[in-house]
């Protein structure tokens, strides 16, 4: 028999009988004796109860594995959960060779369904704190230098003087004890982690899904995998830590690595954490966060950031801030110690342009024709709650500025510049600014959580229409546009109350009131206007026409009183021009939604001027905003004849019917608000007529009894406009 074969049967033999001495030590060594003796050692160094409920054993493998079934820590005496710690199964597996030799090295550690519970009380005590309940421990030199040693060579401590190693191994005796027990390889399977912080009432739960880590000794970075759920959102990714030992020294900062999927982003952090073992957390990292398009109903964003901090607070400069082409930057800080955290931010972009926003999540931006065209087809104010609570969990500054906001292709805005503050639930935007139509616009408005109550005021200035929204520019080709002039002044103070924005809008008070100065108005086709009762009521007054005639438009005004969810206009709406006067008067209820409205023009060469057209223009518009109704104004139609008889015929001459003989109804309209003088009021001679007309209506009661006229004239005239309302009626009736 060869040398080799003889040294193979040999070998063969040795491995045979060191397997089956192996199976007999494992199979006959009983680890249950040792649970008392586990238990009395932590009750010393912990002062906590360990219990190893379930078996504790050896695994029959060529790999060692210790297996220890339901285990538990007890909690703190005044904490909520009964254990702190429990695990369903505990499998540690051995190096082999190693163990021949009476060392121990760890390849693999496997943690099934663990459970932490960590608590702050009220009055700051921790619940992983043990220095009140252990025994100091209390080494010999041997001890020491053991300790010492094993920390050494496991790579734990590296110091330069062996005084220096010993004190560090007498402060932190457990973990020095560690050193040479640390695992290659950890797995965390179905595991629960809860902190709950009676102080700020703060609480975190999550749940451990997976958990890998690995490390092929003590200064080797951490390599993790992990897949969590944390407060009910998964979280997964994977990372690179620094080694155990720099974590345990602790003598520079130790060094993070992630790349994370959370919420349905992408999030990149590279940084230092300083102050682990101490529990004075500091850190310092960037982050880049990447949103895909849609997701959380937002649009594609990414986020560069560098951000610092620590428990009680955080700083971010916001480097980039990219939100489908519009990019920000700025500074932001939080302050996370009290239970409700305070924000403040300075934010500033060049441009953002709200449509392409808008398009990748719902269509918000304002798009002027459609929202005329199709205001009437839904409710105006929906009954949906106001997120009230969400003003009540941060208190915040901010500061934004913004050069360009494009609304849509259209209609630009420029120097945005918004001052905010939300404290205890009370928002105020003091103020917002911006250049809007070439004009200035000025608002200040409060959103308060408590009294659920809303308030706003704006003001602007030399807005010009055609700036603001460039299709209202007249072109060729006999559309309806501004030729020239067209400036508006706006002062708005409204405010509300409610839980629903239907509520508030039921409940407003105040005041809108719009000013436009000297225009030339083009008449034209509407397209813009298509397909609503704005159409059928201008083409009643026949201003829908290819005439080339413009309208030199001296003022206009628009002004509403608002009480209690009624917008009421006395003789609020008004048109002076050269060729036209037009005078409305009405109500729109934020109730139901309602509309009444009369509208009259008078004086005015585009009207025709024989009878039947002139009583065309007395027309209402009722129902509501979802089905508008155009009617014949009865009693404004009575109300002209009786006018006719008590001014002597003076209310008709020649070939034109003054229905309403206000010579500056831009001073009507505003009477009383402060703003009238900015027109002339009527002539005495006008105010006269005006007031015998006014006085004479006001006894009709929308029957033709009222009307008392003798001579052969009037009778006749009151003949022809029976027959013309008939006639009138029959033309709304075909429309």
């Amino acid at each position: 028999m060869s040398f080799f074969k003889v040294l193979f049967k040999v070998l063969i033999g040795l491995v045979i009988v060191i397997a089956v001495s192996m199976y007999l030590f494992i199979r006959n060594f009983d680890l249950n004796k040792y649970k008392p003796m586990i238990a009395e050692m932590t009750q010393k160094q912990l002062g906590r109860q360990l219990a190893i409920n379930g078996e504790a054993e050896l695994g029959l493998s060529f790999v060692p594995t210790l297996i220890l079934n339901d285990v538990t820590l007890a909690n703190a005496d005044w904490a909520s959960t009964e254990d702190m710690v429990s695990v369903g199964r505990l499998e540690v597996k051995l190096s082999l060779l190693p163990l021949l030799k009476r060392q121990v090295e760890i390849d693999n550690v496997t943690i099934v369904a663990p459970a932490v519970y960590l608590e702050v009380s009220a009055d700051g005590q921790k619940n992983w704190d043990f220095s009140k309940g252990g025994k100091k421990v209390d080494l010999n030199p041997q001890q020491v230098d053991l300790l010492k040693d094993q920390a050494i060579a496991s790579g734990l401590i590296d110091m330069k003087t062996a005084d220096a190693a010993a004190e560090m191994v007498k402060e932190n005796p457990q973990v020095m004890a560690l050193a040479g027990f640390a695992a290659r390889h950890v797995s965390i399977e179905n595991g629960v982690f809860s902190m709950i912080n009676q102080q700020t009432g703060q609480n975190i739960n999550a749940e451990i899904k997976s958990l890998e880590m690995s490390a092929p000794d003590m200064n080797s970075a951490i390599n993790l995998e992990f897949d969590v759920v944390y407060n009910g959102q998964e979280i997964k990714g994977e990372g690179e830590f620094g080694g155990l030992a720099t974590l345990m020294a602790e003598t520079e900062p130790y060094p993070v690595k992630a790349d994370v999927q959370a919420f349905g982003a992408d999030i990149a952090l590279n940084g230092t954490v300083s102050g682990i073992k101490s529990g004075d957390i500091s850190f310092t990292a960037t982050a880049d966060v990447r949103n895909p398009l849609g997701n959380m109903g937002a649009p594609a964003i990414e986020l560069n950031s560098a951000v610092s901090g620590n428990l009680k607070a955080v700083n971010a400069d916001i480097l980039k801030l990219d939100v489908n082409g519009n990019v920000i930057t700025g500074k932001v800080s939080a302050d996370i110690s009290e239970s409700v955290p305070y924000v403040n931010a300075v934010l500033n972009s060049g441009l953002i342009n709200l449509q392409t926003i808008a398009r990748t999540t719902q269509n918000t931006a304002w798009n002027m024709p459609s929202f005329i065209g199709e205001a009437q087809a839904s409710e105006l104010i929906p009954a949906t709650a106001v997120p009230y609570d969400l003003l009540k969990t941060v208190n915040a500054d901010a500061v934004v500025e913004i050069g360009n906001l494009q609304v849509n292709p259209e209609i630009k805005v420029e120097n945005v510049k918004l001052t905010a503050a939300l404290a205890n639930g009370v928002l105020s935007v003091k103020p917002l600014s911006l250049t809007v139509g070439g004009g200035d616009l000025t608002a200040n408005a409060t959103v308060n959580a408590n009294s659920k109550k809303v308030q706003l005021a704006a003001k602007g200035s030399n807005i010009v229409l055609t700036q603001l929204y460039a299709p209202l520019q007249a072109q060729k080709g006999g559309k309806f546009g501004i030729a020239d002039g067209g400036k508006l002044d706006l002062d708005i103070s409204l405010n509300g109350a409610g839980s629903t924005y239907r509520q508030i809008g039921d409940s407003l008070d105040g005041r809108i009131i719009i000013i436009a100065g000297e225009t030339v108005l083009q008449p034209g086709k509407l397209d813009m206007l298509s397909g609503n009762f704005i159409t059928q009521i201008l083409h009643t007054l026949k201003l829908d026409t290819s005439s080339k005639t413009d309208i030199d438009v001296k003022c206009a005004v628009v002004r509403a009183d608002v009480s209690g969810g009624m917008l009421n206009f006395p003789k609020g709406i008004a048109l002076n021009a050269k060729q036209l006067n037009l005078v409305s008067d009405g109500k729109l209820n934020l109730r139901n939604d309602a509309l009444d409205f009369s509208l009259r023009p008078y004086s005015g060469e585009v009207i025709d001027a024989n009878l039947a057209q002139a009583l065309s223009s007395f027309i209402k518009i009722k129902g509501t905003l979802n089905d508008p109704k155009i009617v014949l104004d009865d009693v404004q139609a009575i109300k002209a004849l009786v006018g006719v008889a008590a001014t002597g015929g003076t209310a008709y001459f020649g070939s034109q019917l003054l229905l309403d003989t206000d010579s500056s109804p831009c001073y009507t309209a505003l009477k009383g608000t402060g703003y009238e003088k900015r027109f002339p009021a009527p002539s005495k001679v006008n105010q006269a007529t005006q007031d015998v007309y006014q006085g004479a209506g006001d006894v009709v009661k929308g029957s033709v009894d009222a009307v008392k006229t003798t001579g052969k004239d009037l009778k006749n005239s009151v003949k022809d406009l029976g027959n013309a309302a008939k006639d009138f009626l029959n033309s709304l009736k075909k429309k």
